[in-house]
């Protein structure tokens, strides 16, 4: 039994809502992609989709198994890309939407090298903090950084930034040192607007989590633009690891409240469910998830 060709089908009905239209799809005939659904459920010990005359409906148990199945789908078609050793073969424009200060400072080195990998891709990239529409918007892809919410997209977690709390040496200066979160309220604090989790930092200390509201002085949309007003000694700032690590180790912002814990949040690669992913797309999601060790970050 060929679990892939099993899971391929039960990804075809997923996507295209109806046997009918997923054996279409597939060069299949209806009974078949039937009969490899109600197989790979008698593999799982699982309902995956209940049916009736007219309908289908994905059950709980069959959306998080045709997620998972999706990936090793996605995975086998890269791997096979790979074998076959097709970057010259592989043409055509990707457009791709990432959030600004990110794709500065972090992506665009990791996808100037996927171009001279692939010396046919045209690359579209748009920067942009805010959460567009990747299929109305016509993009092939996005990375998004933040916590995935329900939707009906494909969503690769790969990688992760940690929130650093930062100040100029000037700056600190000219305050009483800052042993524990309430202390922050004493100092004027840049506050960087694209942080999901609104105008409060939030610190932990061995699993306990303690939220402040900073004294702000600037709000700015822009991760690298609160940098440069915290480097200038204007205020602390709750900052993304990636966007301060050389600050860090010249020396011209200090980590304040290293003891505690920082606060952790997913980079994830977002695009749409469909059942063949073009070439290119393929070959992009390899890439990055085979080097998305590029894309984390260590503070010093």
């Amino acid at each position: 039994m060929d679990k892939l060709t099993l899971m391929n089908s039960f990804a075809a009905v997923v996507e295209q809502g109806s046997y009918t239209k997923a054996a279409a799809s597939l060069g299949k005939t209806k009974a078949i992609v039937s009969k490899q659904v109600s197989q790979l459920e008698e593999l799982l010990q699982a309902k995956l989709i209940n049916r009736t005359t007219r309908s289908i409906a994905i059950t709980d148990t069959g959306k998080v198994i045709y997620a998972s199945a999706r990936q090793i789908l996605d995975d086998v078609g890269a791997l096979q890309l790979t074998a076959q050793g097709q970057k010259d073969a592989i043409s055509g424009r990707l457009r791709i939407s990432a959030p600004q200060s990110f794709a500065e400072i972090k992506l665009t080195p990791l996808l100037a090298k996927f171009m001279l990998a692939y010396p046919n891709i045209t690359v579209d990239m748009q920067l942009n903090d805010r959460y567009v529409d990747i299929v109305d918007e016509g993009f092939d892809l996005a990375i998004r950084i933040g916590e995935m919410q329900d939707s009906n997209l494909i969503a690769r977690k790969i990688g992760a930034i940690e929130s650093v709390l930062v100040a100029s040496p000037a700056l600190l200066k000219q305050y009483p040192k800052i042993q524990t979160p309430d202390d922050i309220r004493q100092l004027p604090a840049i506050h960087d607007s694209n942080r999901r989790s609104g105008a409060k930092w939030r610190f932990s200390l061995q699993g306990l989590n303690q939220t402040v509201l900073p004294n702000t002085r600037l709000t700015v949309n822009s991760a690298v633009a609160a940098k440069s007003a915290a480097v200038a000694g204007l205020g602390i700032s709750l900052l993304p690891d990636f966007s301060v690590q050389q600050e860090l180790q010249l020396g011209s912002l200090v980590r304040l409240l290293s003891p505690y814990t920082p606060q952790q949040t997913g980079i994830y690669i977002l695009y749409p469910h469909r059942q063949h992913l073009t070439a290119k797309v393929q070959a992009l999601l390899s890439f990055f998830i085979d080097d998305a060790v590029a894309l984390n970050c260590e503070t010093v």
